[in-house]
């Protein structure tokens, strides 16, 4: 059938067109329609391993030496061009599969994360995963959902769907069943349709879906749709640095290369030494090493119920100083009871159940929290609504705080109103006490004590009131002069666990925000009873919000634990706020109406069992609601960070000490002091280690508080302990040319060994403020790979014809043991080292 008339039939004609019913399709329907059709998915245009492949072969400095080899074939060594080759293809391979692995990972904890759809199947309405929907299947959709695929809507209710996905539209589009005449309307036109991806902003609906995956509207506008990542503070941070760095050593080398060949060298193996001392010199790694370090921590978080959709929010998450949360499910049980329902007076008053069980969005027992607690002690007690007929309703907004419903009871009709007592207060004009219905003003100040003496004592009050009216629909204009009836008193019981966790965020230098839609004094309780310190008169309301400005908020917001009745225009302000205050702030929220302030925030945090958009908007979804969770993800944060920070101040001090002295010896020798195959092989060696980083562990004291990018600390660290690299490389210079008296190939062979053993043992020593001794213990995968290159790297110089082909000769034990000697006496000294550094010089590096 034509996508084109879908808006023009009748219900029961596209139903007959579609071969489907309003009891929806059976399962094995739904089982050929799936094999026919595909899954439900948008193609994407994935980064294949050929990609990543050449992508590992596209860097600068890579294709300058893969041509330099080439030319080398032809005016120089064959073997030599052979040997630069076959290294520059094993590091490619080497970094290919360190990234594909991490790219494997990644999708796979994409998995872990899923969207459902509710859909009647063998007439039972039941939750299947969205990619499994198919054309003809009967679906709902409500408040907060992510429209699985292109619907045709058979029935609405209060519709408004959020389409600037598709259209650019700021305003959410209100949707109906009826039909369009119109021929060829545009997409926003369509206001019978629902399509893929979009957001339902109010309302529900029943539809049937006539597209999925690519045959949706988002699905033929993909190509142009591709989400565009925007840069983290860190990864600004580490491309700048790498800029920097590449302006360094390509003015440095081709200083040394026009040195050299003005000496009198050979130009191409001037050239070739330069280029290969740029290799040497430059973190090639680094991208692999941070992708290596973000996609274990992935892994690791997984097991430990957090899955990261974006990569880089680790780094960001382990950065936070700052979480704000709502308190149902992190510092609550989310387990909410229904405790008592009374009047004025505190007397019981049963009616009280039934007007929250009709005025109630609950199905059964699913939905709202609250509106689910009433139905089960109604379920648990024999209470029911029999007594009324529902016809109208008007839904709960987060604006206004509460939702009515228009009902026929006997022979009168009634509008009920249920939410936030000072909301439901204000539509008020008369209270029910008694058998009596009198005027209010004397009775609402009395009310507002009773509310606040319930919510100082940890319970959350709903109020209810009633009205008779003559209408047949209703809407929010009709939430006026009401009788005010009583209070339905519900109970969420504070975590036993919270107390300690909470002390654990203090330890790691957070500051936990509340940010809740429920009453100030409710929240104070709940609060102090878990321990956090509220001072009440820090509390701001939202009534204080929506009078400040942006900069009035920024002052006070720092300052300020409890936010609260507040919307999502209110939470999205405030953690701008925090934000421009130089925060890093993490958002943990799983309703619609924190999908604003998860994108806002540094970290979005979400959970499984959230709506859609709050999922999609998140950056780390949580599978199980807790502090606990969010605490392991920031620990795990600051373990990532500090590895690459590791990696960066060891390879760059390593590779600025031993391959700058190179160049700066290489005028003043007769020979180049280490030939471009040894330069390659050398980075080649030492690197391996560097990919185990990713995997050490890390002192508690290094975890204690957040760590920011900070390039002025790590470029002064790394010149301070490169220097001391370079002046070991001049002891042992000093001993293989006045006291060896070495020729070429054994200063080469003892130089090479002493800068690669150097780079790899040195790790140990920077890997810790701490003495090596005191620290944590080194990973066991780091040392069991710097091991094995250490044995690799004596194998190939002293025993292997490897070594005879890039002209390495068996070095005398004497001259071994001088090495070993040198290297001992660099830890010792860089031991030392470290240790005055971060007591005089730099004490609160990054």
């Amino acid at each position: 059938m034509e996508n084109n008339i879908y808006w023009q039939l009748p219900g029961e004609t596209l139903l007959s067109r579609l071969d489907t019913s309003m009891s929806g399709l059976s399962t094995a329907e739904a089982k050929n329609r799936l094999s026919k059709y595909g899954k439900n998915e948008i193609s994407k245009a994935a980064r294949t391993w050929l990609n990543i492949l050449i992508s590992q072969f596209t860097s600068p400095l890579i294709l300058v030496l893969i041509v330099a080899a080439l030319l080398s074939l032809f005016v120089a060594s064959a073997m030599d061009s052979l040997i630069i080759l076959i290294i520059v293809l094993i590091n490619g391979l080497m970094g290919f599969y360190q990234e594909y692995k991490s790219a494997q990972t990644v999708e796979k904890l994409k998995q872990y994360i899923s969207y459902h759809a509710k859909v009647l199947r063998d007439s039972r309405e039941i939750e299947v995963n969205a990619n499994e929907l198919v054309p003809g299947d009967i679906v709902f959709i409500e408040n907060g959902d992510k429209i699985p695929a292109d619907i045709r809507l058979l029935a609405a209710n209060n519709l408004s769907v959020d389409e600037s996905l598709l259209t650019g539209e700021p305003y959410p589009a209100i949707k109906n069943a009826k039909l369009l005449e119109k021929e060829k309307p545009l997409v926003q036109e369509l206001s019978n349709l629902a399509f893929m991806g979009t957001i339902v902003s109010e309302g529900e609906a029943t539809g049937v879906v006539v597209g999925t995956g690519n045959s949706t509207e988002l699905g033929k506008t993909a190509a142009l749709m591709r989400e565009v990542e925007s840069e983290s503070d860190f990864q600004k941070n580490i491309r700048k640095f790498g800029k920097t760095l590449t302006n360094i050593i390509v003015t440095v080398v081709i200083l040394i290369f026009f040195v050299n060949a003005f000496l009198g060298k050979q130009w191409m193996d001037s050239f070739l030494f330069a280029v290969a001392l740029a290799v040497g010199i430059i973190p090639e790694s680094l991208p692999i090493i941070i992708t290596i370090s973000l996609s274990f921590g992935a892994a690791v978080l997984a097991k430990k119920n957090v899955v990261v959709k974006k990569l880089v929010s680790i780094e960001d998450l382990g950065n936070v100083d700052i979480l704000c949360t709502d308190k149902t499910g992190t510092l609550t049980e989310n387990r909410i009871t229904l405790e008592s329902f009374i009047d004025i007076n505190g007397k019981t008053v049963p009616g009280l159940v039934e007007y929250g069980l009709v005025c109630n969005s609950a199905v059964e027992l699913k939905g709202n929290p609250i509106d689910v607690a009433i139905r089960q002690y109604a379920k648990t007690n024999n209470f029911s609504a029999k007594g009324f007929v529902k016809l109208a309703d008007a839904p709960f907004d987060y604006r206004r705080r509460m939702m009515s419903v228009l009902v026929q009871s006997d022979n009168k009709r009634l509008i009920i109103t249920k939410g936030a007592v000072e909301s439901v207060l204000k539509a008020c004009t008369h209270i029910k006490v008694g058998k009596f219905t009198v005027p209010i003003k004397k009775f609402a100040s009395a009310i507002l004590e009773k509310n606040q003496v319930l919510g100082n004592q940890g319970y959350r009050v709903i109020g209810v009131a009633v009205k008779e009216t003559a209408k047949a629909r209703i809407s929010k204009s009709d939430e006026n002069a009401m009788a005010f009836v009583g209070f339905l008193v519900f109970m969420d019981p504070p975590k036993k666990s919270a107390k300690e966790y909470l002390e654990h965020a203090k330890h790691l230098g957070m500051k936990i925000k509340i940010l809740t839609g429920d009453e100030p004094h409710t929240t104070i309780a709940i609060a102090r009873q878990v321990g956090l310190e509220v001072d009440a008169t820090r509390v701001l309301a939202g009534e204080q919000i929506e009078k400040m400005s942006e900069q009035e908020l920024k002052n006070i917001a720092d300052e300020t634990v409890i936010f609260a009745r507040i919307n999502p225009e209110h939470k999205y302000r405030i953690i701008k706020a925090l934000r421009e205050s130089g925060h890093i702030v993490a958002y943990l929220g799983d309703g619609a109406n924190d999908a604003p302030a998860l994108k806002e925030a540094d970290v979005g945090i979400s959970v499984d069992s959230g709506v859609d958009v709050a999922k999609d908007a998140a950056d780390i979804v949580l599978l199980r609601k807790g502090l606990d969770v969010v605490l392991t993800g920031v620990r795990e944060g600051r373990i990532i960070f500090s590895n690459i920070v590791k990696y960066i101040v060891n390879t760059i001090s390593a590779n600025f000490g031993n391959m700058g002295t190179l160049g700066i010896i290489s005028p003043f020798l007769s020979f180049f002091p280490l030939l471009p195959t040894q330069i390659l092989l050398n980075n080649a060696l030492s690197d391996t280690p560097m990919m185990a980083v990713a995997t050490d562990t890390v002192d508690d004291s290094e975890l204690k508080k957040p760590r920011r990018w900070n390039l002025s600390h790590i470029v002064k660290l790394s010149a301070f302990l490169g220097a001391i690299s370079s002046v070991f490389d001049f002891v042992t210079i000093f001993v293989l040319l006045f006291v060896v008296n070495a020729g070429a190939d054994m200063f080469r062979t003892a130089w090479f060994l002493e800068s690669g053993l150097s780079e790899i043992i040195i790790v140990f020593a920077v890997r810790s403020r701490k003495p090596f001794f005191a620290s944590k213990l080194p990973s066991k995968p780091l040392i069991l790979v710097s091991l094995a290159t250490i044995a690799v790297t004596l194998f190939i110089v002293q025993f292997s014809r490897i070594g005879q082909l890039f002209k390495f000769v068996p070095l005398p034990l004497g001259l071994l043991a001088a090495i070993a000697a040198i290297l001992l006496a660099y830890f010792a000294v860089t031991e030392l080292a470290k240790h005055l550094y971060y007591k005089y010089l730099q004490k609160d590096m990054v």
